[in-house]
């Protein structure tokens, strides 16, 4: 009879953990798939948000995990570029910098004062061009007494010219805050002016780019989207939270409803060990 109860129960256990198990390994895990999204786009593909233009530039999937037995992490990553028409650009011209203006070179020259609000700009004279120009002069100066001088030969005297009278003296500039300097080709303002750099401004078209893996936040110009990449070439934004949130929520309460299934599979499988040892226990009578 002990054995017969045993039996009945060890079954009923049985039967509760095989339909716990089954409905573990049969049940689908829902996904977040939004049946219905805001956009689908594809790289190159352009997206406007709020008089904004975005393109797709690059979707792309990279690869986690692996060693040693441990699950493989695939990671999206959907990168948007646009374009800020009217960006700010900054350049910085440190003192001695050699720049070209006016189709020559000139040395940047910073002031000594923080007060100033001006620059110069001193022609650079190409010295040892003008000496190989001339054929009366030797191609380097000459070190007398400490003090370099241009050696001039002339109806064959030899005479010894300080650079300041044989050399052209250099033009210079004075640029102030506020005027126009071309730079690298672009029509630049002088913006501050300081003891060792001059700093310039223009404004002018500058790449930009956005990137978002999938299932998290992206905002495009104000707008925030839920992005999802099912595949390496498809991107999906939905800008109605509520709608991830539910697929989210489903995840999860699927994922709590397995956890418990597996809960009664392992305790079903231990109380029907545990039935089937008191039935070889000995009677007392």
């Amino acid at each position: 009879m002990q054995r017969r109860a045993v039996a009945i129960y060890a079954v009923l256990f049985l039967v509760i953990g095989v339909g716990s198990y089954t409905l573990v390994t049969t049940g689908q895990q829902p996904s977040i798939s939004f049946d219905d999204p805001e956009h689908s786009l594809s790289q190159g593909d352009t997206l406007t948000v709020n008089e904004r233009t975005y393109t797709v530039s690059a979707l792309d999937a990279s690869t986690s995990g692996g060693d040693h037995g441990s699950p493989v992490t695939i990671t999206r990553e959907a990168t948007f570029a646009w374009t800020n028409e009217s960006a700010r650009q900054t350049a910085e011209l440190e003192n001695g910098t050699v720049v070209p203006y006016q189709n020559d070179d000139y040395v940047v020259l910073t002031p000594d004062s923080e007060n100033d609000t001006a620059f110069t700009l001193r022609e650079e004279i190409n010295r040892t061009a003008i000496l190989q120009d001339d054929p009366n002069a030797e191609n380097e100066l000459a070190t007398q007494d400490g003090q370099k001088y241009v050696v001039v030969t002339e109806n064959g005297s030899r005479t010894l010219v300080e650079p300041s009278e044989y050399f052209p003296t250099p033009a210079t500039e004075e640029v102030a805050v506020g005027d126009q300097f071309a730079y690298e080709g672009n029509q630049t303002t002088v913006a501050t002016v300081g003891t060792e750099t001059v700093t310039l401004e223009w404004f002018g078209p500058e790449q930009n780019t956005v990137s978002v893996t999938s299932e998290s936040n992206v905002t495009l110009n104000g707008q925030q989207y839920v992005a999802l990449m099912p595949n390496n070439e498809t991107l999906l934004l939905e800008s109605d939270y509520g709608t991830y949130q539910t697929e989210v929520n489903a995840i999860d309460s699927y994922n709590e409803r397995t956890s418990g299934l597996w809960g009664v599979t392992i305790l079903s499988g231990a109380a029907v060990i545990f039935v089937v040892m008191l039935a070889f226990l000995p009677s007392r009578y």
